[in-house]
């Protein structure tokens, strides 16, 4: 098993994050199309009920898959279903990641939470966990996926906080 922790600090207020780092994502047809690996994302499902959303997305990437899995993992099996739940009076987006394949063997999940430090400062926490239960080649893969994630989830990071001073500076 292996962690899966991210710190974001964003100079713009909670509003301001949320609707650049949540809201906005889900109003796109095909969100996190340009990051590094990801092939497409599309949002299956919406449903608001009892004062949360309930999000059912679908994921696949591309990838160079390392030579000596290749005859275990193909192209096609890069591929998702992130269902999660945004929980606004927590501030707190919960998710699961169930692959169309390897199901048995591969369990995602974690936490978005937001934090906000003043007026003009929130944080952003990633917080979960991949785990590959598959003897010998599980933790590399692990190891693998981690760092596709965390270039696109940096790459996130970037590009939001990039929005944000542009809408801030329109704003005036």
């Amino acid at each position: 098993m292996v962690k899966i922790y991210r710190r974001y600090e964003f100079e713009h207020d909670l509003d301001t994050v949320l609707k650049v780092c949540f809201f906005d994502i889900w109003a796109q047809e095909n969100p996190f199309s340009d990051l590094p690996n990801i092939r497409s994302c599309k949002l299956q499902k919406r449903e608001e009920r009892e004062g949360k959303t309930y999000l059912t997305v679908l994921y696949s990437a591309h990838g160079q898959i390392p030579k000596f899995i290749q005859h275990l993992i193909k192209p096609r099996m890069l591929s998702w279903r992130e269902t999660g739940v945004w929980d606004p009076a927590a501030l707190v987006y919960s998710f699961q990641i169930i692959p169309f394949y390897f199901t048995s063997i591969f369990t995602c999940k974690g936490t978005w939470s937001y934090h906000p430090v003043s007026d003009e400062k929130t944080i952003q926490i990633c917080d979960g966990f991949i785990e590959i239960r598959m003897p010998v080649f599980g933790p590399f893969v692990e190891k693998e996926i981690i760092k596709n994630l965390y270039v696109n989830l940096d790459n996130g990071y970037r590009d939001g906080a990039k929005k944000m001073s542009e809408e801030k500076r329109r704003k005036g």
